[in-house]
């Protein structure tokens, strides 16, 4: 999920891509977290703003998938998956996070090399 302003998230789950509020989910075990964040913080909120107008799309389960398992996975381009939120957020705003098109990129892209 990605943070967008004082008390809203975006986030990308079997649902769909929506905004919730900070007080609708529990953190139970806040060592299970990690936060990343851009070294700048303007990019982050013009990423942040970026990242509102994909509210309400469909979850992308096969491109998804498609970050793991190879193979020529057909994808819906009115849907997105977790990272593929915040990598397209980044990339639209030509701040790319990592060298790969937003719609390949897998948390654990995030995680190891991203800004």
């Amino acid at each position: 999920m990605m943070w967008l302003d004082t008390v809203n998230f975006i986030e990308a789950v079997d649902m769909g891509v929506r905004v919730i509020s900070y007080p609708r989910f529990f953190i139970i075990n806040p060592t299970e977290w990690t936060i990343l964040r851009h070294p700048d913080p303007n990019i982050g909120r013009l990423a942040a703003a970026e990242a509102r107008s994909f509210s309400h799309m469909k979850y992308g389960t096969a491109g998804a998938i498609a970050t793991k398992v190879p193979g020529n996975w057909k994808t819906d381009p009115a849907a997105m998956f977790c990272s593929q939120v915040i990598a397209a957020a980044y990339e639209n705003i030509g701040a790319p996070l990592v060298s790969k098109p937003s719609s390949k990129v897998s948390p654990n892209d995030l995680m190891r090399n991203s800004v």
